[in-house]
């Protein structure tokens, strides 16, 4: 799931030609779908959604039946928090499972390794033949994550990313990261229970804060269609300095 604003809102109309179009032609996708080999399937077969339970599938399920009428068939979503829909993916999809059409992925985390072992279809030609869904009004940072091999494999629907609060009666906003860290560790140990930095940091939560510290020291998660973060024999440079600034803070600092 690529979980990242777009630059306007994606209409329903847009989104139905999208979904209902893929739903014909590969067995359902909107965000992104499994890879299927099979042909049209029938009314009564469901479309199977798995998702995150997030504010926008919320809104997406409110929307089903208008989009069961379209397509004709009827839809089963699940939503699931992302930890749990992570290990979900993980069981059923080396399963070889056949019980997921469409599938909510974090372009970050998942949608490399997904692209590598065939799992995700092609939505290239949906996503540019039809001009009303307007493919270029996405963000361009978006429409790259959503792009593997040349191949468009999932349609961005979220982002996110960090906000720095800071407290105007102790100090002046870092400009650097640099002035982060030197604030974080002066802050540190002022008491019990006062801490410099506190950020996210369990699982999926720590991607965005991740990120920012990675692209800033001008690092990526992916180079040449190949893993940024852990390219063999071992992390590269700007991963590792990322790697230290991040956990400095954190060895005087609560768990993230």
């Amino acid at each position: 799931m690529n979980d990242h604003p777009l630059s306007r809102p994606v209409s329903r109309r847009a989104f139905g030609r999208l979904a209902a179009a893929a739903a014909v032609s590969l067995g359902g996708t909107a965000l992104a779908g499994c890879s299927s080999g099979g042909g049209k399937p029938s009314a009564n077969t469901p479309l199977r959604v798995m998702a995150v339970n997030h504010v926008w599938s919320q809104a997406v399920a409110k929307l089903l039946p208008e989009f069961e009428e379209r397509i004709g068939r009827r839809v089963s979503m699940t939503l699931l928090t992302s930890d749990q829909l992570a290990n979900s993916y993980n069981v059923k999809l080396n399963a070889s499972a056949a019980d997921i059409d469409v599938m909510m992925v974090r372009a970050l985390q998942e949608q490399l390794l997904f692209a590598h072992n065939d799992w995700l279809a092609d939505l290239t030609g949906l996503v540019t033949g039809d001009a009303a869904f307007a493919w270029n009004d996405f963000l361009p940072a978006t429409r790259e994550r959503s792009v593997s091999a040349r191949k468009v494999l999932s349609v961005p629907v979220v982002t996110e990313r960090p906000a720095l609060y800071y407290r105007k009666d102790l100090t002046s906003p870092p400009g650097t990261l640099d002035e982060l860290m030197e604030q974080a560790l002066r802050f540190a140990g002022r008491g019990d229970g006062f801490f410099g930095f506190v950020g996210r940091g369990q699982r999926a939560g720590a991607v965005s804060m991740w990120s920012s510290f990675l692209y800033s020291f001008g690092g990526d998660f992916t180079v040449d269609g190949r893993s940024g973060i852990a390219t063999p024999p071992r992390p590269s440079p700007r991963t590792s300095t990322t790697a230290a600034c991040w956990s400095r803070p954190g060895r005087r600092e609560p768990p993230t």
